[in-house]
Protein backbone atom coordinates (compact mmCIF):
# COMPACT_ATOMS: atom_id res chain seq x y z
CA UNK A 1 0.00 0.00 0.00
CA UNK A 2 1.21 3.46 -0.96
CA UNK A 3 1.75 6.34 1.71
CA UNK A 4 -0.66 8.66 0.34
CA UNK A 5 0.23 11.14 2.64
CA UNK A 6 3.80 12.01 1.13
CA UNK A 7 2.75 9.89 -2.27
CA UNK A 8 5.88 8.74 -2.52
CA UNK A 9 7.08 5.37 -0.92
CA UNK A 10 5.95 1.92 -0.51
CA UNK A 11 6.20 0.89 3.39
CA UNK A 12 9.10 -0.64 2.31
CA UNK A 13 10.44 2.60 1.48
CA UNK A 14 10.75 2.15 -2.23
CA UNK A 15 9.27 5.29 -4.35
CA UNK A 16 6.26 4.72 -6.39
CA UNK A 17 5.85 5.88 -10.13
CA UNK A 18 2.16 6.72 -9.96
CA UNK A 19 -0.62 6.48 -7.21
CA UNK A 20 -4.02 5.97 -8.47
CA UNK A 21 -7.71 6.49 -6.73
CA UNK A 22 -10.34 5.85 -8.07
CA UNK A 23 -8.77 4.75 -11.52
CA UNK A 24 -7.76 8.26 -11.67
CA UNK A 25 -3.91 9.15 -11.47
CA UNK A 26 -3.46 11.64 -8.23
CA UNK A 27 0.46 11.40 -7.73
CA UNK A 28 3.49 10.94 -9.83
CA UNK A 29 6.75 10.77 -8.77
CA UNK A 30 8.94 13.30 -9.62
CA UNK A 31 11.83 12.53 -11.37
CA UNK A 32 14.06 16.13 -11.14
CA UNK A 33 15.65 16.81 -8.16
CA UNK A 34 16.15 20.56 -6.47
CA UNK A 35 12.53 20.96 -8.82
CA UNK A 36 12.06 23.47 -6.59
CA UNK A 37 15.22 25.52 -6.62
CA UNK A 38 16.02 25.49 -2.91
CA UNK A 39 19.51 24.67 -3.74
CA UNK A 40 19.78 27.74 -6.63
CA UNK A 41 20.59 26.02 -10.22
CA UNK A 42 22.19 23.36 -8.59
CA UNK A 43 22.02 20.46 -11.60
CA UNK A 44 20.64 23.29 -14.45
CA UNK A 45 22.03 24.70 -17.04
CA UNK A 46 21.06 28.02 -18.76
CA UNK A 47 20.40 27.86 -22.53
CA UNK A 48 21.22 30.94 -23.79
CA UNK A 49 18.79 31.63 -26.48
CA UNK A 50 19.31 32.19 -30.08
CA UNK A 51 20.56 36.14 -28.80
CA UNK A 52 22.64 34.27 -26.48
CA UNK A 53 22.15 37.12 -23.61
CA UNK A 54 19.58 34.77 -21.38
CA UNK A 55 20.10 35.16 -17.61
CA UNK A 56 18.45 32.92 -14.70
CA UNK A 57 18.72 34.01 -11.00
CA UNK A 58 17.18 32.15 -8.18
CA UNK A 59 14.98 34.48 -5.85
CA UNK A 60 11.96 34.27 -4.03
CA UNK A 61 8.53 35.34 -5.19
CA UNK A 62 5.57 37.25 -3.48
CA UNK A 63 4.50 33.71 -2.73
CA UNK A 64 7.39 33.12 -0.49
CA UNK A 65 8.25 30.22 -3.22
CA UNK A 66 12.15 29.89 -4.66
CA UNK A 67 11.45 30.29 -8.27
CA UNK A 68 14.00 31.41 -11.09
CA UNK A 69 13.58 34.42 -12.96
CA UNK A 70 14.54 34.19 -17.05
CA UNK A 71 15.44 37.29 -19.06
CA UNK A 72 16.42 37.75 -22.36
CA UNK A 73 15.77 39.44 -25.70
CA UNK A 74 15.46 36.14 -28.21
CA UNK A 75 13.98 32.51 -28.81
CA UNK A 76 14.33 29.23 -26.93
CA UNK A 77 15.76 30.69 -23.54
CA UNK A 78 15.95 28.95 -20.31
CA UNK A 79 16.99 26.17 -18.55
CA UNK A 80 17.82 22.54 -18.86
CA UNK A 81 18.62 19.71 -16.87
CA UNK A 82 21.09 17.33 -18.04
CA UNK A 83 21.61 13.53 -17.29
CA UNK A 84 19.63 13.50 -14.07
CA UNK A 85 19.61 9.52 -13.59
CA UNK A 86 16.22 8.57 -14.66
CA UNK A 87 16.02 5.75 -17.73
CA UNK A 88 13.13 5.69 -20.12
CA UNK A 89 11.77 2.65 -22.19
CA UNK A 90 11.66 3.67 -25.72
CA UNK A 91 8.19 5.96 -26.39
CA UNK A 92 7.53 5.62 -23.00
CA UNK A 93 4.95 8.86 -22.49
CA UNK A 94 5.99 11.08 -20.04
CA UNK A 95 4.91 14.60 -18.90
CA UNK A 96 6.54 17.68 -17.82
CA UNK A 97 5.08 20.29 -16.10
CA UNK A 98 5.86 24.17 -14.85
CA UNK A 99 4.29 27.03 -13.38
CA UNK A 100 5.19 30.55 -15.15
CA UNK A 101 3.83 34.02 -15.44
CA UNK A 102 5.70 37.07 -17.30
CA UNK A 103 6.14 38.49 -20.55
CA UNK A 104 6.81 35.20 -23.06
CA UNK A 105 5.94 32.20 -24.66
CA UNK A 106 6.54 28.87 -24.16
CA UNK A 107 8.25 27.36 -26.05
CA UNK A 108 9.03 24.39 -25.03
CA UNK A 109 8.61 22.01 -21.34
CA UNK A 110 9.43 18.45 -21.49
CA UNK A 111 12.22 16.49 -23.42
CA UNK A 112 14.74 17.67 -25.66
CA UNK A 113 14.19 16.72 -29.48
CA UNK A 114 10.41 16.52 -29.14
CA UNK A 115 8.46 18.75 -31.01
CA UNK A 116 7.52 21.84 -29.56
CA UNK A 117 3.67 22.72 -28.88
CA UNK A 118 2.58 26.21 -29.62
CA UNK A 119 1.92 27.01 -26.10
CA UNK A 120 0.38 30.57 -26.49
CA UNK A 121 1.25 33.47 -24.60
CA UNK A 122 1.20 33.16 -20.52
CA UNK A 123 -0.20 35.32 -18.03
CA UNK A 124 1.74 37.85 -16.39
CA UNK A 125 -0.50 38.51 -13.29
CA UNK A 126 -0.37 34.69 -11.63
CA UNK A 127 1.42 31.53 -12.67
CA UNK A 128 0.00 28.92 -15.03
CA UNK A 129 0.99 25.68 -15.07
CA UNK A 130 2.06 24.32 -18.89
CA UNK A 131 3.26 20.87 -19.99
CA UNK A 132 3.15 18.52 -22.58
CA UNK A 133 3.49 14.58 -22.83
CA UNK A 134 6.50 13.76 -24.91
CA UNK A 135 7.17 9.80 -25.77
CA UNK A 136 10.72 9.40 -24.27
CA UNK A 137 13.37 7.35 -25.69
CA UNK A 138 16.72 5.59 -25.16
CA UNK A 139 18.59 8.79 -26.26
CA UNK A 140 16.55 11.10 -23.99
CA UNK A 141 18.99 12.89 -21.75
CA UNK A 142 17.73 16.68 -20.99
CA UNK A 143 14.78 17.94 -19.72
CA UNK A 144 13.94 21.68 -20.92
CA UNK A 145 11.72 24.58 -19.52
CA UNK A 146 12.50 27.24 -23.14
CA UNK A 147 10.95 30.67 -24.00
CA UNK A 148 10.28 32.86 -26.59
CA UNK A 149 10.34 36.76 -26.45
CA UNK A 150 7.73 38.87 -27.25
CA UNK A 151 8.61 41.78 -29.47
CA UNK A 152 12.39 41.38 -28.19
CA UNK A 153 11.47 41.02 -24.34
CA UNK A 154 11.05 38.04 -22.27
CA UNK A 155 10.51 38.28 -18.72
CA UNK A 156 9.49 35.19 -17.07
CA UNK A 157 8.93 33.52 -13.59
CA UNK A 158 9.03 29.46 -13.18
CA UNK A 159 8.62 27.08 -9.95
CA UNK A 160 7.82 24.21 -9.53
CA UNK A 161 9.13 21.54 -12.67
CA UNK A 162 8.21 18.25 -12.60
CA UNK A 163 8.66 15.31 -14.58
CA UNK A 164 6.65 12.05 -14.21
CA UNK A 165 5.80 8.85 -15.56
CA UNK A 166 2.61 8.72 -17.76
CA UNK A 167 -0.25 11.28 -19.80
CA UNK A 168 -1.33 13.03 -16.59
CA UNK A 169 0.33 16.39 -15.21
CA UNK A 170 -0.56 15.76 -11.19
CA UNK A 171 0.44 18.10 -8.23
CA UNK A 172 3.65 19.40 -8.59
CA UNK A 173 5.99 17.51 -5.44
CA UNK A 174 9.61 17.10 -4.37
CA UNK A 175 11.63 14.13 -5.83
CA UNK A 176 12.07 11.41 -3.15
CA UNK A 177 15.82 11.82 -3.50
CA UNK A 178 15.27 15.38 -2.28
CA UNK A 179 12.93 14.22 0.74
CA UNK A 180 16.18 11.91 2.10
CA UNK A 181 18.37 15.39 2.55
Amino acid sequence: MADVTHGTWIKDGTPVDKVFSNGKQVYGRNMITNSNFSSGLKYWGVNYGTNSDCKAVVTTDSDGDHCVHITGTGNNCGLYRYRWGVSFNQNQVTTGSVLVKGTGTVSLVGLEGRPKSNFGTISTESYSKVGSTPQADFTTNAFCVYFNAVNGVLDVYIKFVKLEIGSHATPWSLAPEDTLK
